[in-house]
């Protein structure tokens, strides 16, 4: 069997992609790119789009890229290729004038969806116009393979934290800045915040220019910065973290939280788990799901109260076996070679 996966891996900086190619080249060969979709006329058995957007990315964006598509893929399904899509998202986290059609043209034309949970998967078996298609939830793989070799106290004393205090860590990009604004809203409700931290690592606020070409800027941010520090908020400007660096990060953390306001799924849910921690995260999508089977403290993203109830839980909920058993659902139902497995065993129906 013969695979691409339409993700240029130097350029899509998600570990999870090298999981999948890892795990399926055990039983098929696979190849990971972009340019054989637009390019080549050798044939695939599967064509696995993971991103839409990834897909599109080495393309120019104008009103003749749905064309171009629809002929590459008519072209690949002439070929007798089955297009499979991973459903991630319901579209682009940074939207675009054509995302939707360009996600419907997709979807439309898969043989095949994976789903990373039973709400998209239900969600989608309802619609009349993809309850016909073959579609399997998979999950998401684990982290496991991630560098794991640094204590908690040498991931405190990394980051410059005490070792004494509560440290809530937010975790991957922030997206929007609703998400900062009621992470930090919600942690400032806290009667009492002495020994207790909430770190924000990938800052919205850092997002803006803010050099000496925007003095203004720089100014506001400065101000901002110091007044959430006076409520023992650090943000920090990280545009992407390493596979190395992320275990600091996890290690020096009490409770993970992923600070989602409408997202299907979020793979700093799994990352959380697999470095045995416990995680706050919204009760939506198919995040809710995997949350409520583990116990996980969970948040309504329409309200700062509970978010922070969530937070002041999650105190308490540091005594109990919540984070191991996170680490355990991980380790045994999320294996990157038994995922890769259910992969080709989904590619194997679709073909036969």
């Amino acid at each position: 069997m013969k695979i691409l996966i339409t993700v240029d891996q130097a350029n899509w900086l998600n570990p999870i992609i090298n999981f999948y190619t890892e795990a399926m080249s055990k039983y098929a060969e696979v190849i990971t790119a972009i340019s054989p979709f637009w390019n080549s006329n050798l044939k695939f058995d599967i064509i696995n789009i993971q991103w839409p957007e990834a897909l599109i990315s080495v393309q120019e964006y104008d009103k003749n890229l749905l064309n171009k598509l629809e002929k590459r893929l008519s072209f690949w399904k002439e070929l007798g290729t089955k297009i499979v899509v991973t459903c991630h998202n319901r579209l682009p986290h940074d939207q675009k004038e054509f995302d939707k059609e360009i996600y419907n043209l997709i979807y439309s034309n898969a043989d095949g969806i994976i789903h990373l949970g039973n709400y998209s998967l239900n969600e989608f078996k309802i619609s009349s116009q993809y309850k016909d298609k073959e579609q399997i939830v998979i999950y998401h793989p684990n982290y496991l393979d991630l560098p794991n070799s640094i204590s908690k106290l040498e991931a405190r004393k990394r980051l410059g934290l005490n070792n004494e205090d509560t440290i809530f860590m937010s975790f991957g990009k922030i997206r929007k800045q609703e998400e900062e604004d009621m992470l930090t809203t919600a942690f400032s409700m806290f009667e009492n915040k002495k020994n207790k931290k909430l770190i924000i690592t990938n800052s919205k606020t850092l997002s803006y220019k803010t050099g000496r070409k925007k003095p203004f800027s720089r100014l506001k941010y400065e101000i901002r910065k110091r007044r959430l520090a006076a409520r023992n908020i650090e943000i920090e400007g990280n545009k992407f973290i390493y596979d190395d660096d992320i275990q600091i990060y996890m290690n020096a953390a009490d409770v993970i939280i992923a600070p989602r306001i409408n997202n299907l799924n979020s793979g700093v849910v799994f990352l959380a788990y697999s470095f045995k921690k416990l995680i706050i995260a919204p009760a939506i999508g198919n995040i809710k799901e995997f949350q409520e089977i583990l116990h996980n403290p969970t948040f309504n993203p329409s309200s700062i109260d509970s978010l922070f109830q969530a937070m002041n839980s999650s105190i308490e909920l540091l005594n109990t076996d919540i984070a191991h058993n996170n680490y355990s659902f991980v380790k045994k139902e999320c294996d990157n070679y038994k995922i890769g497995k259910e992969h080709i065993d989904f590619f194997k129906k679709l073909i036969n």
